[in-house]
């Protein structure tokens, strides 16, 4: 491909998902004259008219329904074949120099046959779970396969991809290092410095109240029952007006909520859900406010949310058993480590009789430099220097 031609590029991924979503602004952002396609599942979230515009095609899959989706084997034999028409019709209707695959999963390994006689170079870009909570053998060996075949994996230097490569085994070479960035984080350091925390709370309604915001999204694995236990457990050591906080905007399944709402009424406790989409001046609210954030899900892969929290001075909690080295590189840590969940309730009290922890400078431009304005560079160059290849 030409040096001054625009890459051609296949996504394929959750495009209901804002992480793919905000990748695809900032793209075309930096270079409006890329070409865009998306390959995704049928969602029937609505794509916003001004983001259609951002897109050269949009190429969809619809999950089976009715019997067949009550028969796995069937299910997963007809879930493969529907993906791998949708790709077809993709490769059919567009030249891609790079097929771009978000969370891969073993039905992947489908589609790789035709991106290779496509001419596309195939680029993996893992999110966490997608690897680090698959405990089948049968698809772990098909995500070796996977990642074995690829031309390339998107990560950055660190544990996350030192386990992720651990678990799949394939060559250090391939790595190119580009990850998702936060556009709350360049948000928090643009106008983080216009509200105080009390301003904050008063701004949601929140009053005076004592805020422990728990996890960063609505997914069982952020352990918020644990928290509400832990908390529970040593309500007499806390503010009486205590509130806790729990953002709910994606990942909860039907009835997880009220469970949890039961859970605060058994115990006494006031909780507050934020589950409608917030926009940036109401997530920057939502971090100033929080006096004390709890990290505790079972592995993580770096999330931005803690670091939006420590950016904006709560007291951040976090597990252990996950290490932050781009956090930690100093030898100290910004947050209060909490050494496993049996200890939970009394790393909350030690919290907050604790004075907060001073964050180096060196640390606040870490995080600072993990906003999408700095990351997306990284992804813009590597699909121009693949392109180009």
């Amino acid at each position: 491909m030409a040096m001054d031609s625009a890459y051609r590029l296949l996504l394929v991924g959750p495009l209901e998902s804002d992480h793919l979503r905000r990748l695809i602004r900032h793209l075309k952002k930096v270079d409006p004259s890329a070409s865009i396609s998306v390959l995704c599942w049928h969602s029937n979230r609505p794509l916003p008219e001004d983001f259609q515009s951002l897109l050269d095609g949009v190429y969809e899959a619809r999950r089976p329904s009715g019997l067949i989706s009550r028969i796995p084997i069937v299910r997963s034999a007809v879930a493969r074949s529907r993906y791998r028409r949708a790709f077809r019709s993709a490769v059919r209707n567009g030249i891609f120099d790079i097929v771009n695959i978000h969370y891969p999963s073993p039905r992947d390994l489908s589609i790789l046959p035709i991106a290779r006689k496509a001419g596309s170079k195939v680029v993996l870009s893992p999110w966490g779970s997608d690897v680090l909570r698959v405990t089948s053998p049968l698809a772990l060996s098909k995500l070796r396969r996977l990642y074995s075949s690829a031309d390339h994996v998107t990560g950055l230097e660190g544990r996350f991809m030192d386990s992720v490569r651990s678990i799949l085994g394939f060559d250090s070479g391939k790595i190119l290092p580009a990850g998702f960035g936060s556009d709350t984080l360049d948000y928090i350091f643009e106008h983080g410095g216009e509200a105080t925390r009390e301003e904050a709370k008063r701004l949601l309604g929140l009053g005076d109240s004592y805020t422990i915001t728990c996890g960063y999204n609505g997914s069982e694995g952020q352990r918020h029952k644990e928290i509400i236990e832990a908390v529970a457990q040593v309500r007499g050591d806390l503010p009486a007006d205590l509130t806790l906080l729990f953002p709910f905007t994606y990942g909860a399944k039907p009835g997880y909520k009220e469970q949890l709402d039961e859970s605060l009424e058994k115990h006494g406790l006031k909780g507050v859900f934020f589950s409608d989409y917030l926009p940036l001046d109401k997530l920057l609210l939502l971090r100033k406010c929080t006096d004390m954030f709890v990290h505790v899900q079972p592995t993580d892969a770096s999330s931005a949310s803690i670091k939006e929290y420590i950016a904006c001075g709560a007291k951040v909690l976090h597990g252990g058993w996950i290490v932050y080295d781009d956090l930690e590189s100093g030898g100290s840590k910004p947050y209060f480590t909490v050494p496993s969940m049996e200890t939970l309730p009394e790393t909350i009290v030690s919290a907050f009789n604790a004075q907060p922890i001073r964050i180096p400078d060196g640390i606040l431009r870490t995080i600072q430099s993990e906003g999408w304005k700095a990351r997306i560079q990284a992804w813009d160059g590597m699909f121009k220097r693949l392109s180009e290849d």
